[in-house]
């Protein structure tokens, strides 16, 4: 049973690395922005920020509810001919 086990915790170990990597990406990003300059921080410039994404936002979350459910079909269709 341990050998069964362990292909599915490797598996789940790689999952958690990937989030987790982009996670740190983005704190690394954050955390070189707001060393390099000083006005990165302000709440004027977090408030144009949630402004410009929230548009981006928006957009994602119509597409995860149309792709979700699977009201459309993204994959490349395979014809068999004969």
């Amino acid at each position: 049973m341990s050998a069964s086990s362990t292909p599915q915790s490797s598996a789940a170990k790689q999952v958690s690395w990937r989030d987790a990597s982009m996670i740190i990406a983005l704190v690394l990003v954050w955390g070189f922005f707001a060393v390099a300059s000083d006005k990165f921080l302000t709440s004027r410039n977090l408030s144009m920020l949630a402004i410009e994404l929230s548009i981006t936002a928006i957009l994602a979350f119509g597409m995860l509810l149309v792709l979700l459910p699977g009201l459309i079909d993204l994959s490349y269709p395979h014809h068999q001919r004969g």
